[in-house]
């Protein structure tokens, strides 16, 4: 009796995995891809599995793809080696935390994503030096609440409220006067 079990739940197993697409882990040079529109076609079927680029022998750029959309993780790499981007897409839809940092090691961004690829929460990014730049806020894909940004140097630029799609404060107009302006 024992056995007839697991000879029949090792035959469901392999039942489930036999359905699946067949997935690839291709390169983006190969000739065999087509983009659609907004889908990604392997040999004219859509494209689930990894796509990777490479410099050298290296693979700097993954993405995962299901069904001609990205599904999954996306990872890129600066030449030097270092992690330049993580990202996350659900059905072609940028989704959860997606982080990204200079090719010295700095973040530059964090931003977060609902599952239907807007905005959401606080969404931040900084200078190659290590500054903050900005630091936005964001509901349902809009902004909303406190929005602040400042130059390279750290000296603030904008510092507004979003209150029922209005702004509130110091916007960050630009100044009329330039130092490169040539008679």
């Amino acid at each position: 009796m024992y056995n007839i079990f697991k000879i029949t739940f090792l035959f469901l197993i392999l039942s489930l995995f036999s359905c699946k697409p067949k997935t690839y882990n291709i390169d983006i040079k190969n000739k065999n891809l087509k983009f659609a529109g907004s889908l990604l076609y392997y040999n004219d079927q859509p494209f689930s599995g990894i796509l990777s680029s490479k410099v050298d022998t290296v693979v700097v750029n993954t993405i995962s793809y299901l069904q001609g959309v990205k599904h999954g993780k996306e990872e890129k790499l600066h030449a030097n080696g270092k992690i330049a981007l993580i990202r996350f897409h659900q059905n072609g839809k940028e989704t959860g935390t997606h982080k990204a940092w200079w090719s010295n090691g700095q973040l530059k961004f964090i931003k977060n994503f609902n599952n239907e690829g807007l905005p959401i929460g606080m969404q931040q990014e900084w200078h190659s030096n290590g500054k903050q730049a900005k630091e936005l806020n964001y509901k349902e894909g809009k902004e909303f609440g406190s929005q602040k940004m400042w130059d390279y140097n750290g000296k603030i630029i904008a510092n507004y409220q979003v209150i029922n799609g209005e702004r509130f404060g110091l916007i960050g107009s630009v100044n009329c006067k330039s130092d490169n302006y040539v008679d």
